[in-house]
């Protein structure tokens, strides 16, 4: 009996370190799965960060595009203006030219010399307030385009 509760003694030691060397590894083990999920939630942070970073660019660059957008359609507006207007501005020129030669018949004689010279200061008044009023445009346009390059 007592060889027997010896062996049962060494038995249960023998267990025993065995129980101890495989919680060194266990120990180990869960360190090891420790370092495993601190690098993960690290790489998720970075992950995270880089979303909301994209996130933000993305955002910047919709206005941006938009803004864009709208410079370009404003561009296009004043473009059809412009023309609209150096069309007017070659229609009244016609008409002037048309009341130009009229006038030359009115020059011949005497009694409408003073008629000519009328239309001719008002034809000059006219093609002078024509002429700023197209230089207004350019100059509203050439201010329009740099503002659109600064912007970009």
């Amino acid at each position: 009996m007592k060889k027997k509760l010896e062996t049962d003694v060494g038995d249960l030691g023998m267990a025993l370190d065995h129980a101890n060397a495989n919680n060194v590894e266990t120990q180990k083990t869960i360190q090891k799965y420790q370092l495993q999920v601190r690098d993960v939630q690290a790489k998720f942070e970075e992950e995270s960060h880089a979303k909301i970073i994209a996130q933000d660019n993305l955002v910047t660059a919709e206005r941006k595009a938009n803004a864009n957008k709208n410079a370009l359609e404003e561009a296009r507006t004043l473009l059809e203006q412009t023309d609209r207007n150096r069309r007017m501005l070659e229609q009244d020129t016609r008409e002037g030219e048309e009341v130009g030669g009229r006038c030359t018949v009115y020059r011949t004689m005497e009694e409408e010399g003073v008629l000519y010279t009328g239309l001719r200061r008002r034809k000059a008044e006219t093609d002078k307030s024509a002429s700023q009023w197209l230089r207004d445009q350019l100059t509203s346009c050439i201010d329009f385009k740099q503002k659109y390059r600064a912007f970009k």
